[in-house]
């Protein structure tokens, strides 16, 4: 439940700078801000789901 809440805070977190991005500078800033980002959060998440059924196969 905690990394549910942290991936949704980061979620909007990141949307929140992308809008930022989007009013100083460009929508192209603000959406490749976005999207990597986004990619970055998504191999974040799935390599925390993999160290943690590593862990608990171990225990």
């Amino acid at each position: 439940m905690k990394s549910a809440l942290t991936a949704a805070i980061a979620l909007v977190v990141i949307i929140l700078v992308q809008m930022a991005l989007t009013f100083a500078f460009t929508y192209q800033v603000g959406e490749l801000f976005g999207k990597t980002a986004i990619g970055a959060l998504f191999f974040y998440c799935l390599l925390r789901v993999g160290k943690s059924r590593r862990q608990s196969s171990a225990e």
